[in-house]
């Protein structure tokens, strides 16, 4: 194959305009490349920004954890303190009399500055401690109190059912028969005496409230569709960043996925990023649920925004390719509209120069051409009517009129001396032939005077060749004043009598001359009814290019003679049928 014909696709581009070329240019060069390095790009950056967003996330995640962990531990770690404390064993176990009221005042204020010191600098919120029989006469609600005040909650029936020496309290539970719920996490512990560890000698509950383990959860929100809550082994949400209607996980899937950082599962009819993590010191695990598409979300927003940058561009780009090809196009179609004029007519074909570029010297040589061309025509014009002066000069030079005139009166005189009648009416014609011919060296003459030059150029062929040609003349007598010039009607006439005519086989026929007046042009037809013209010579008649044969000024010089002095619109035409004959008709301006 060879190398153009790999290049021949491009062809169809030869039909499409220079514009749309130049437009189709700037969205191959700029638009896909563009396109391309932006879709790339955000490929790439996206992949980033999904690891950015999982790795934020577990950073914020962990954080959450390690904050619980802490005032839990703070939690468990005060019940520790209190419960080993041997104060409370004393204040538990001693039995006051009305005579021990300092010392019972004393007890209660150091009880009361160990739980302010234990709730110093933490979360703590409430030390409440609960006392078994009647023993002890102190009592402070804000201290300590008789457990018949709890004993019917739900809470401590739990507490006091299950066998367990401790337990955590959530708040849809932390209620008790003479109260409003209490909004907290709860902490209780049985305290046994130390003499006989079967012996319950009180409880101690310590809350934390449940607003702080709720604004711990709420900072864990890494996007808006994000939900982190705590859960128990039971499945039950014991609180939450936020209500939501996800697919929860089973606790047994949560005891797979903790500490396994994130990992993709389905909640419900979306796809979710989950994070798993036990707490210490309970049975609770804080999950975080990420959906996927939120994670995807800002990514997204960036793709949008990188495309509205893109579409930005490429509309700027475009307004300043357009223009840009505005500006060219426009000089070009200027420059084509005005080489299309010059097809037919050079005047007036001239550019004002735009721009100092190819463009602009293309059009500045093209004004030079059209100048040259014009000093060339304008020239050749001039050069041509004074070549065809000089032709009639020399012609009416060979033929001295004065000399021409007394041969010819002299001949007339020694016919009619003689009595040969013949001789004198031919030579009479003649010279009226010569007379009209010559017109006295006038280029110009009337439409009259050239059809009377033809009347007695036929005239003289029929005393030639006894009366073989026919004709009649068909014209208005205000046409006759109108002038034209000379010696453009008598070769066609004489073309009409020798090639048409006489090639017939009867040697005699019909020339007919109409002259008529449309508007501001005159039209002479010339009518034969000889063998017409063949096709092929028809159309080389006018043909310049083609030598003509040598007869007289010739049609071809008639054509070249009227298209010179009148201008291109005007001139000589023909319609011919083989065996027919022949019209020729003349244009010419009608000049009075």
């Amino acid at each position: 194959m060879k190398l153009k014909n790999l290049f021949k696709p491009i062809n169809i581009l030869d039909n499409v305009k220079m514009r749309h070329k130049l437009l189709l240019l700037y969205f191959i060069l700029i638009v896909i490349p563009l396109s391309f390095f932006t879709f790339l790009i955000y490929s790439k950056i996206s992949v980033v920004m999904h690891k950015q967003t999982l790795n934020s996330g577990t950073q914020v995640y962990d954080e959450t954890v390690n904050i619980l962990n802490r005032d839990f531990e703070i939690a468990y770690n005060a019940l520790t303190v209190i419960t080993t404390n041997q104060l409370v064993y004393d204040v538990m176990l001693r039995t006051y009399s009305e005579h021990d009221l300092i010392d019972e005042v004393k007890d209660k204020d150091d009880l009361f500055n160990l739980f302010l010191y234990l709730r110093s600098n933490t979360y703590l919120e409430y030390i409440h401690l609960y006392t078994f029989g009647d023993k002890i006469l102190i009592e402070d609600n804000s201290v300590i109190t008789n457990y018949k005040s709890i004993e019917h909650t739900e809470w401590y029936k739990r507490l006091d059912g299950s066998g367990e020496n401790s337990m955590w309290i959530i708040p849809a539970i932390n209620t008790d028969q003479h109260s409003e719920e209490i909004d907290s996490f709860s902490m209780a512990r049985i305290i046994y005496d130390p003499g006989d560890f079967t012996q319950k000698i009180g409880i101690i509950k310590i809350d934390i409230s449940a607003g702080r383990i709720e604004s711990v959860i709420k900072n864990t929100l890494i996007t808006l569709g994000c939900v982190t809550y705590l859960s128990e082994n039971a499945n039950q949400i014991i609180s939450t960043s936020t209500l939501f209607d996800m697919l929860i996980p089973d606790a047994s899937d949560l005891s797979l996925l903790n500490n396994k950082g994130w990992e993709e599962i389905k909640t419900g009819n979306n796809d979710s990023y989950i994070n798993v993590k036990r707490i210490n010191h309970n049975n609770w695990y804080l999950v975080t649920l990420l959906p996927v598409k939120d994670v995807a979300a800002t990514a997204k927003s960036l793709r949008n925004e990188m495309l509205l940058i893109m579409l930005l561009v490429s509309l700027a780009a475009y307004i300043l390719a357009y223009y840009i090809s505005a500006s060219t196009v426009e000089r070009l179609s200027i420059l084509s509209n005005e080489m299309k004029k010059a097809e037919s007519d050079l005047t007036g074909v001239l550019l004002v120069k735009k721009g100092n570029d190819e463009i602009g010297h293309l059009m500045g040589d093209f004004n030079y051409m059209i100048s040259k061309i014009n000093i060339l025509v304008e020239e050749k014009y001039k050069l041509g009517l004074e070549v065809k002066n000089l032709e009639l000069k020399a012609l009416q030079a060979q033929i001295n009129p004065h000399f021409l005139y007394n041969s010819l009166e002299m001949i007339n005189s020694t016919a009619l001396l003689n009595n040969i009648p013949d001789i004198a009416a031919q030579v009479t014609a003649l010279s009226r032939f010569y007379r009209l011919s010559l017109s006295q060296g006038k280029e110009i003459i009337t439409i009259g005077e050239e059809l009377e030059h033809i009347r007695i150029y036929i005239h003289i062929q029929n005393m030639r060749f006894q009366n073989r040609i026919s004709y009649n003349i068909d014209v208005q007598e205000e046409v006759l004043k109108y002038k034209t010039l000379k010696i453009i009607l008598q070769p066609i006439v004489e073309n009409s009598i020798i090639h048409g005519i006489f090639e017939k086989d009867s040697k005699s026929g019909v020339i007919s001359v109409s002259v008529d007046k449309m508007n501001d042009s005159i039209f002479i037809n010339i009518e034969d009814d000889g063998i017409g013209i063949p096709e092929e010579k028809l159309k080389n008649l006018l043909n310049y290019s083609i030598p003509e044969e040598a007869s007289g000024y010739g049609i071809k010089n008639i054509d070249q003679r009227i298209r010179l002095y009148y201008g291109q619109k005007y001139g000589l035409s023909f319609l011919s049928k083989p065996g027919a004959g022949t019209k020729a008709t003349v244009h010419i301006p009608a000049i009075y």
